[in-house]
């Protein structure tokens, strides 16, 4: 007899980490930092619930850390089975989980893994494709599409004769960047992420609308607009749009600046996998090859690249982490500019 059991992710946002435990093995579906609880830190740092020495094999749906942020830990603490994912879910993990290290280490915290448990991680990690069904430890899987991030998937389990579906995360539909979810026909049991299951999002069209009229304005005041955004997705969603608005001259030239050196490296990742986009982006691949390049586009990798920002005049854009504003350059941006008013 197989059973599911949740250690995060159930009842809560974050942490998502679901056990699977078949005769004779055992699996697990992500496994996420811990981010909205008041004593997460001590959630985080606190053993597992189960021994990672027996865990066979790891299914990552994809790279955002609420999945992905313990998977060092779990491979610090004994865990030696195979990672499976998608091969841009494993190349968004490492830039990611590296930034997750060094936050901790700046900011003197205890760090959940260190260097040497990232390495380990990687050589655990195992790539396979969309909707390739493969057999180990007697459990079929395959992944599916879930359209939420490049990369992000959901898994397909055959287990003693049951079909089980861990979605992940879904959505939004439509997406900027990457397709639509699969359809799946049927599964005798659906692990389904509801964390916006009831909230209605503003459609697509709003939001472009909401960003040209940011910078229509910020022209014709010659002021800065400030972008908090993830490094994951959001940034590259908000350089497509601005580089179609700027070849469709709806919206005027000025200096753009990714001042996040993860949200660089997520780029790069992104700039890897264009088979991965929807068929609208991969069209216009064909007439406009590069997606988020555009002139008067700078990354500032840099400490001394991001304060040389303040020099430029405006008007400019300036796109930095974190989206939350609960860290990182954007807050150093936020005190200046909101102090001299724009």
């Amino acid at each position: 007899m197989s059973t599911i059991t949740f250690f995060g992710g159930a009842r809560e946002v974050t942490g998502a980490c679901y056990r699977i435990e078949t005769p004779g093995k055992n699996i697990l579906v992500d496994c996420g930092l811990m981010q909205a609880r008041e004593n997460e830190r001590d959630a985080n740092h606190a053993p597992f619930g189960f021994d990672p020495r027996e865990i066979d094999a790891l299914f990552v749906t994809h790279a955002h850390i609420d999945h992905i942020g313990r998977i060092p830990k779990l491979a610090r603490e004994g865990f030696s089975g195979t990672i499976y994912s998608t091969a841009a879910t494993r190349d968004l993990a490492r830039p990611l989980l590296e930034d997750a290290l060094a936050v901790a280490e700046h900011e003197r915290e205890e760090p959940l893994y260190d260097e040497r448990d990232i390495e380990k991680t990687f050589t655990l990690w195992q790539e396979i494709d969309y909707r390739a069904p493969r057999e180990e430890y007697g459990v079929r899987f395959q992944l599916r599409d879930a359209g939420h991030i490049l990369g992000s998937s959901m898994v397909e389990l055959w287990v003693e004769g049951k079909h089980l579906l861990f979605t992940g995360d879904l959505g939004n539909v439509p997406s900027e960047l990457v397709p639509p979810p699969d359809s799946v026909d049927a599964a005798d049991y659906l692990i389904i992420e509801s964390t916006y299951g009831s909230r209605t999002h503003e459609a697509p069209a709003e939001r472009e609308i909401q960003l040209e009229r940011a910078v229509e304005d910020i022209a014709f005041r010659k002021g800065t607009l400030l972008i908090p955004a993830f490094a994951t997705e959001r940034t590259q969603d908000i350089l497509h749009l601005l580089n179609e608005m700027l070849h469709f001259k709806r919206i005027p030239e000025m200096p753009v600046f990714v001042d996040s050196p993860l949200a660089i490296r997520i780029t790069e990742v992104f700039e890897k996998y264009p088979a991965l986009y929807n068929q609208e982006i991969q069209k216009l691949l064909f007439e406009h090859p590069d997606l988020f390049q555009f002139r008067r586009l700078k990354f500032t990798k840099s400490v001394e690249e991001s304060k040389h920002i303040n020099d430029i005049p405006g008007p400019k854009v300036v796109i930095a982490g974190s989206g939350m504003m609960t860290g990182g350059r954007i807050l150093h941006h936020a005190k200046r500019y909101t102090r001299r008013g724009g």
